[in-house]
């Protein structure tokens, strides 16, 4: 394969950035941005050392100093040898580094190009290259933490479970099959099947029943209630910029306004501006903050006391009060808020989730094995068609198996060798 390079860090300023590169020239390139003196004197041969050095970067890049993570292969994330540039986090810089890297003989990484190396390399399995894609994209601590749970296996080992059990009763009905002469052979009874699949039936059932853990839209925190109570000052005070019309006419605002805002403590949401009055309060929110009396009923909402900085000396409050012009009261606002948001929030699940993909897998793994038990006829005797339920069953198996991406077609062949004395 080629080398490869992309910018692994976040976009936008910051104290550093990394850029990575992985492939077979991955050391060979990044000796060509640093300066001869920071150079590793060993050929890219004999690159066997993990480390990390300190270097300079070298012309025509600017000669700032840099980390340099040394990575070979196959102890990397990729299972490639590997090196990482720590950078100043400048983001013209860290594209120059990025293009200074492809002049060099890199290719620029495709999207997930890194994580696919490593599932091709074993290093991660797709469920972890999942769990991975939702831990970049999650928006709280609590989808970090859902992530992280299907990245670090729970919901792999389980479906991996499933699928060895199956494997273990499709391996006993091929071998009936296929080993009906020998005599330490004795195929699978319909009872005994029909209790093995009902038992991993039960196991998949459990994991089915978890809330599907779909993608979901950023909550909605409108500004609603009368006409000209300050909704849209406040909203482009809670901005920090002028996005709203602003007017002491009524109904200066006639369309809902949307943008996207960073809580405090994190938590990104969409702050919608109404138009006054009812209009308002039938926009589709989670949350509303609600200026002035008579809130929507059955809606969660906080109660905004505006233009606090015209309030008299000693005059309460009817709610949280706060000033668009001075600013006051604007931190709590969105503490309050972010609270609010959180506290309505459903529980997590004290299992990971599964996405669509891993709710479909399960549900054809569950139509195999409902066909296999229908074509088992009694619980006596034998299987009239032990053909068409093996077939059925590696249905199943499949289906599990496609969720972590391991099965191969030695794993029958494995699971009937190691539970018969064949070949004596």
């Amino acid at each position: 394969p080629d080398t490869i390079v992309a910018l692994s860090s976040a976009p936008g300023p910051s104290a550093s950035g990394l850029v990575r590169l992985s492939g077979p020239d991955a050391k060979l390139i990044v000796q060509q941005l640093l300066q001869p003196a920071d150079r590793r004197p060993e050929t890219p041969e004999s690159f066997t050392v993990r480390g990390a050095s300190r270097a300079r970067l070298a012309a025509p890049l600017p000669a700032l100093p840099v980390l340099v993570l040394w990575l070979p292969g196959p102890g990397s994330f990729t299972g490639e040898d590997t090196v990482e540039l720590e950078v100043p986090g400048h983001p013209a810089l860290l594209a120059r580094v990025v293009r200074e890297a492809e002049r060099a003989g890199a290719r620029a990484a495709e999207p997930g190009e890194f994580s696919h190396r490593a599932f091709e390399a074993g290093k991660l399995s797709l469920l972890g290259a999942e769990g991975t894609a939702a831990a970049i994209a999650a928006q709280s601590d609590a989808e970090l933490a859902a992530a992280e749970a299907v990245r670090g296996g729970g919901f792999a080992a389980e479906a991996t479970a499933a699928r060895d059990a199956l494997v273990g009763l499709l391996a006993l009905v091929e071998a009936g099959i296929d080993f009906t002469e020998e005599e330490d052979v004795v195929a699978i009874a319909p009872a005994d099947l029909l209790a093995g699949l009902a038992a991993v039936d039960a196991e998949l059932g459990r994991l089915l029943d978890a809330p599907a853990a779909a993608a979901r839209s950023l909550p909605r925190v409108a500004l609603a209630g009368p006409p000209s109570a300050g909704k849209s000052s406040l909203f482009n005070a809670l901005l920090g910029r002028e996005r709203a019309v602003t007017d002491a006419a009524f109904h200066t605002t006639r369309d809902a306004l949307e943008e996207e805002l960073t809580l405090p403590g994190g938590a990104r949401v969409l702050l919608v501006d109404t138009p006054g009055g009812e209009a308002g309060s039938k926009v589709e929110a989670d949350l509303f903050l609600w200026f002035g009396t008579d809130p929507p009923p059955d809606r969660p909402h906080l109660a905004v006391a505006a233009k606090a900085d015209l309030r008299a000396p000693g005059e309460d409050a009817a709610g949280l009060a706060v000033s668009a012009y001075t600013g006051e009261g604007l931190p709590g606002l969105l503490a309050a808020a972010e609270s609010a948001l959180a506290a309505a929030a459903p529980p997590a699940s004290a299992a990971p989730a599964p996405l669509t993909r891993h709710r479909e897998a399960l549900a054809r793994a569950r139509a195999g094995m409902a066909a296999a038990a229908a074509l088992c006829g009694g619980e006596a005797g034998s299987l009239t068609h032990p053909e068409l339920v093996a077939d059925a069953l590696t249905r199943g198996v499949h289906a599990l198996g496609s969720l972590t991406g391991e099965l191969t077609p030695d794993d029958l062949i494995a699971s009937v060798f190691t539970s018969f004395c064949i070949g004596k």
